[in-house]
This record gives structure tokens, C-alpha cells and sequence, in this order.
């Protein structure tokens, strides 16, 4: 069983235009640089991933940021 992350996507550099999911059986696959993904019903580029591990306590949580491109 893989573990429960959090996976936030950031559509074309805009701060605050972004999906939040939070993948609680670790289903969801982590994606890479150059990955091309389906996003709202738009294909979209993986242009960066950035990993970060909460610091909360006993139950952390990986968080991955993924930033998306339509410029494919």
C-alpha cells in the first residue's frame, strides 16, 4: 500500500488558480516532469514537481506541487 499525499496542481503559474486533492490510499500516480496529464477536461504539460513532508505532528502528510502548462 503506498502512503496518502496530498497533490495540489497549479495551473500555468497562477497562484491562485489550483486543484487540491488529497489522495487518501495513495492511488494517484506521481507525476513527472514532462508528463502529460488531463486536467479539466484540457490536456496539460508537467513543468515542475516539488515535494514537501508536513511537519504536523504524528500523522504527516507529503504534499506535491505540480505546475501545469496548457503550452504543450
Amino acid at each position: 500500500m503506498h502512503p496518502a499525499k496530498r497533490i495540489e496542481f497549479e495551473y500555468n503559474s497562477a497562484n491562485n488558480d489550483r486543484d487540491v486533492i488529497i489522495d487518501q490510499l495513495g492511488e494517484m500516480p506521481c507525476n513527472e516532469v514532462g508528463d502529460i496529464v488531463v486536467r479539466r477536461d484540457k490536456s496539460w504539460k508537467v513543468t515542475q514537481v516539488l515535494t514537501r513532508q508536513s511537519d504536523s505532528g504524528f500523522n504527516t502528510l507529503l504534499t506535491l506541487c505540480v505546475s501545469l502548462s496548457d503550452k504543450l
